[in-house]
């Protein structure tokens, strides 16, 4: 009778531990299954707003924290025009973070009364934060967009530092028109720019520069001077 008692109570030990078993993973499958992401934090974002980031990316907010697919997250905020750079990282608490280098705009894009801000490829940045406290090139001119990396490659990239743009207007089938913080200005052709820059280069540096305000490079192998204000 006794052999038969403890294995009685050795039975019912190992019915508690499989009860408790059980029901401790039942808790834990629970747990599991509601863990979520709880928050998406960006950090660094002077330009791009986080209610655009997050339209653009899978990851959202209360979506299960098991379902993250950090590969997918990547590949989507490489395809961001307005990031150079980035990081992200979740934390055990469901807290993903990412981390942004933005580009920094080249141009404002004046377009019908709409600014858009752009870089030096001439892409448009979706940025809808305040930017007017940038000092920027002011862009003008339909499509004027498109030959930014001409005017780069062909004129900035030559011309000194020290000279300032303010503004450019592009004029369809007239020509350039660059004005400079100095309130001197310059019309260059539409085409072949490389081929008159050593020739505003020598005007900057000359007497000629002090003295006349607009200075007219669109016919060849001419220069037309005047003191007359932009």
């Amino acid at each position: 009778m006794r052999i038969n008692f403890f294995f009685f109570l050795i039975i019912i030990s190992l019915i508690i531990a499989l009860l408790s078993l059980l029901i401790q993973t039942d808790l834990i499958n629970k747990v599991f299954k509601k863990k979520t992401i709880k928050e998406v934090i960006l950090i660094d974002n002077k330009y791009l707003s986080k209610e655009f980031l997050m339209s653009k990316i899978s990851t959202k907010k209360g979506q299960s924290f098991w379902l993250f697919n950090s590969f997918q997250l990547k590949k989507e905020l490489q395809s961001f025009n307005e990031i150079e750079e980035y990081e992200f990282k979740l934390d055990w608490a469901g807290n993903l973070m990412i981390s942004i280098k933005e580009k920094k705009p080249f141009m404002s894009w004046n377009l019908n009364n709409h600014v858009k801000f752009i870089d030096d490829e001439g892409k448009i940045l979706n940025y809808d934060r305040n930017l007017n406290n940038l000092k920027i090139i002011n862009l003008y001119g339909d499509n004027a967009n498109i030959y930014v990396p001409y005017l780069k490659t062909n004129f900035f990239e030559k011309k000194s530092q020290e000279i300032k743009v303010n503004e450019i207007f592009f004029l369809n089938n007239i020509g350039w028109k660059i004005t400079f913080y100095n309130k001197k200005c310059f019309f260059f052709p539409l085409k072949k720019l490389e081929k008159v820059t050593d020739i505003f280069e020598n005007i900057v540096n000359s007497d000629l520069y002090l003295e006349f305000n607009f200075f007219d490079l669109r016919i060849n192998n001419r220069v037309y001077l005047s003191k007359k204000e932009c």
